[in-house]
């Protein structure tokens, strides 16, 4: 059979133009076998996969922000997410990753005011609690063991006693009470519960003011500066800097 012949033939046009269909169609989704494989998906599995999706960032928004998206929020967050499979699947991960929703909820906007408000609040009461102990060894303390608590007694050092003024201690306090100084570290925010679940009731301010003040006075905080080469002074936020540094300046000499 002739060449041109055979072009004629209605089976050799139909294949033709099936070809051409496909190369279009390779052409236009750039022969991405993900969308290739979205074509064949049924409205059903579409469904499926709009609600995993539409639960996935339902999940991220209790995490992040403790509440449920409005409608607006989840239509426009799906309609993004439509627009970029990658970062769809990512979502999906991180919503069904234990670490990953851990994380994220701890950069939730209200857990870190809360923390912040506690973290302040335990600070106040660390600052009272050590200034009122001071202040009572001040009025008439001696180089005799002190008794912080029942239980726990120390040997002050004589060097730290005869320090121990008005002005030293209200440093303190102004110290503990900053939020930066971020005084009640892990140790008593771990043994406090700990200690709760043995019958013993006590609270983390408590533990902390009592683990400055052992610290404090027995002078382990500025040999613990001493031998890192720090040079350790408790001044006041609220007094100027010129007479903080003539007041550091002094104490040096």
């Amino acid at each position: 059979m002739r060449i041109d012949r055979w072009l004629q033939l209605r089976r050799t046009k139909a294949f033709c133009i099936g070809l051409a269909v496909l190369f279009g169609a390779e052409q236009a989704w750039g022969a991405d076998p993900s969308a290739l494989y979205a074509l064949k998906l049924s409205g059903e599995q579409q469904r499926q996969a709009e609600q995993a999706l539409s639960a996935a960032v339902v999940t991220i928004y209790d995490d992040l922000y403790s509440r449920r998206p409005t409608a607006e929020e989840l239509k426009q967050a799906l309609e993004f997410l439509r627009r970029s499979p990658q970062l769809a699947h990512l979502m999906e991960r991180l919503s069904a990753s234990p670490e990953s929703r851990w994380r994220l909820r701890q950069i939730n906007p209200e857990r870190v005011a809360r923390r912040k408000a506690e973290a302040a609040r335990i600070a106040d009461a660390v600052s009272r609690m050590v200034g009122d102990f001071l202040r009572s060894l001040a009025d008439g303390s001696s180089g005799r063991p002190i008794e912080i608590t029942v239980g726990l007694t120390v040997e002050p050092d004589p060097a730290v006693l005869a320090r121990l003024d008005e002005p030293a201690i209200g440093s303190i306090a102004s110290w503990l009470r900053e939020p930066e100084t971020l005084c009640s570290n892990c140790a008593p925010n771990a043994l406090a519960p700990m200690l709760g679940q043995v019958g013993i009731s006590v609270s983390r301010e408590t533990l902390t003011a009592q683990a400055f003040l052992a610290d404090y006075l027995t002078g382990h905080l500025r040999e613990e500066c001493q031998k890192n080469s720090i040079d350790y002074r408790l001044l006041s936020t609220s007094t100027p800097l010129d007479h903080a540094l003539a007041s550091y300046l002094s104490w040096r000499e």
